[in-house]
């Protein structure tokens, strides 16, 4: 069914999902999955809650689908959605955390949850940069991640950043320098 949203456009795919089409919901989730869940694990360095992030993107999508709404991409909606929760959800892990350090000066002492960091999949090859691009800010990893992974054009990572396309290759080439100093510090 994936071959079959190659022959839709955008705004056909949107109108079958308003509609409740199943199947070409399943395929917009079996196309953009492992895409979105690459993305937001470049930006939370956390694949488990990656994984969830992008599920709960999803879930929302469908519960919501009569009042989809999408005027550009398909694909930059998606990606813009998938970085905004993972926002709203660093915004969350910092209100989380002031919480915590208040009440421990109140002398209640609260424990979160531990994070684990799931790099264990990672290649030798991969780790040293997987590590330089942890230590480099969200945006930064955000468009190398779509203009080396994803191989995406300056124009549409604009897009997806919310940015011009010059100001898109400028962040691109910021973010490579930056990797390269890290990697050579390393």
């Amino acid at each position: 069914m994936a071959d079959a949203l190659v022959s839709l456009s955008d705004a056909e795919i949107v109108q079958r999902v308003r509609a409740g089409d199943r199947d070409v919901f399943g395929a917009l989730f079996r196309t953009y999955w492992v895409p979105l869940c690459t993305f937001v694990t470049a930006m939370t360095r956390d694949g488990d809650a990656a994984r969830e992030v992008v599920a709960d993107l999803f879930a929302a999508l469908w519960e919501r689908r009569d009042a989809l709404a999408v005027t550009g991409s398909l694909e930059a909606y998606l990606f813009v959605a998938a970085r905004n929760r993972v926002r709203t959800m660093h915004r969350d892990v910092q209100r989380r955390q002031e919480l915590l350090v208040a009440h421990e000066a109140d002398g209640v002492v609260m424990h979160p949850d531990a994070v684990v960091m799931d790099e264990g999949d990672i290649v030798d090859v991969r780790l040293s940069m997987a590590q330089a691009m942890a230590e480099m800010p969200e945006r930064y990893r955000a468009a190398i991640y779509l203009r080396w992974e994803r191989d995406l054009e300056y124009d549409r990572i604009g897009e997806m950043l919310e940015l011009s396309p010059a100001a898109a290759k400028k962040l691109v080439q910021r973010a490579t320098v930056m990797l390269r100093e890290r990697l050579r510090r390393a």
